[in-house]
């Protein structure tokens, strides 16, 4: 028989979309967020079979991908979390455009000029730690200005409140560019 350990876990369900798990930190259960996603893919896909690939990406990016993308620069995401993140939006590219799993797609989100999902991510955080940084209320700028003094080292995408937000958006497709090569 196998030795099996209880632990008490508390769910807040957030716009039942978003369930914090929590023991002694923070997690984020990707699950429904997955869930109504593949919902929202697969309505679409539905209702525009014989429809331009361009147009059903220009939809699927903008009611499906918003639904995986919400409150993501908030939150801190594991490494495999983002790349959960980025199979589940790798698979609409490739079911929109024919290709396999074993291909991937980084170079057709490159020559559309869209980005993945972890350059997406970056593109978030850039535009809201930019939003909170020069926020008007202080309370949202104090905290904002204590988390990135504690969490300077961690997070890349903090050091671009520093520079104009034209440049820091630059830099996330350039770092794309060299993650396509």
């Amino acid at each position: 028989m196998p030795n099996i350990s209880i632990i008490i876990i508390t769910t807040i369900n957030i716009i039942s979309i978003i369930t914090i798990i929590t023991i002694n930190i923070i997690k984020f259960d990707l699950m429904p967020v997955k869930r109504a996603f593949y919902s929202s893919c697969n309505s679409i896909f539905m209702h525009t079979v014989n429809l331009n690939e361009l147009a059903v990406l220009s939809l699927q990016e903008s009611y499906s991908l918003s639904v995986l993308m919400y409150s993501i620069p908030a939150m801190s995401l594991s490494a495999k979390q983002i790349r959960e993140l980025g199979i589940c939006w790798n698979s609409v590219i490739r079911k929109l455009f024919n290709y396999n799993k074993w291909e991937s797609v980084k170079g057709v989100l490159h020559g559309l000029g869209r980005l993945n999902i972890s350059h997406l991510i970056m593109l978030r955080k850039v535009k809201f730690y930019k939003h909170l940084f020069l926020s008007a209320n202080s309370m949202l700028y104090n905290v904002f200005n204590f988390a990135m003094v504690h969490n300077y080292c961690g997070d890349d995408m903090l050091r671009t409140v520093f520079m104009p937000q034209y440049l820091a958006v630059d830099l996330v497709y350039r770092l794309f560019e060299d993650y396509v090569g």
